[in-house]
């Protein structure tokens, strides 16, 4: 659909290629990449990065695109640390990240989950912490 216009990397250890992840895990964040980063017309770059630490599979979810307002990012990573899923009367934005953070968080425990850094005008990036 995006053509030449969208890029794609996927960064993946031979040696992790067969650790499972939940059902849906990777595509709605890939979606917000396109949709919310690159504004669904810009070029841009979508990057998959998955690391093993002590133990902790991290997927990291990458794009070079608009970035979030810090104000915004702040009450993302706020609404994410919350038990109580989002308000859809008041139209807070994040409910398919906060759905991904929760069905995480009850697989593996709350030790695990998502978080989200943005650099306005540069991109952003989504954490996935799950154990191996």
């Amino acid at each position: 659909r995006y053509g030449a216009k969208l890029k794609f990397i996927c960064l993946l250890p031979a040696q992790l290629e067969s650790v499972q992840v939940l059902r849906f895990l990777l595509q709605p964040i890939v979606e917000n990449s396109v949709i919310h980063g690159l504004n669904g017309d810009k070029e841009g770059t979508i990057r998959i990065i998955v690391e093993r630490s002590d133990g902790t599979l991290m997927i990291r979810v990458a794009d070079d695109g608009c970035g979030i307002d810090p104000d915004a990012l702040e009450q993302l990573n706020r609404t994410l640390a919350e038990e109580k899923a989002p308000d859809v009367e008041k139209r807070n934005h994040g409910f398919a990240l906060y759905n991904i953070n929760r069905r995480i968080q009850l697989n593996y425990g709350v030790r695990y989950g998502l978080r989200v850094k943005s650099v306005l005008n540069i991109g952003t990036t989504v954490i996935i912490c799950i154990p191996l």
